[in-house]
């Protein structure tokens, strides 16, 4: 169980710094006429976040 708290902390952790460097790219990121916007990181962020408090909850109880 400890393994697999510490391991939903870890990928949790990368998760959530990925979707805000995602997050924070897409806002600085000037479009040409016609392009489509990528995706935004948002939802990464908050999968990663759930992760990390599933992990912390998983090896605190």
């Amino acid at each position: 169980m400890t393994a697999l708290a510490i391991c939903l902390i870890v990928v949790g952790g990368i998760a959530s710094a990925f979707g805000a460097l995602r997050l924070a790219a897409s806002r600085r990121r000037v479009l040409a006429p016609g392009e489509v916007p990528p995706g935004n990181g948002v939802p990464i962020l908050i999968a990663g976040d759930i992760s990390l408090i599933a992990g912390v909850l998983l090896l605190v109880l």
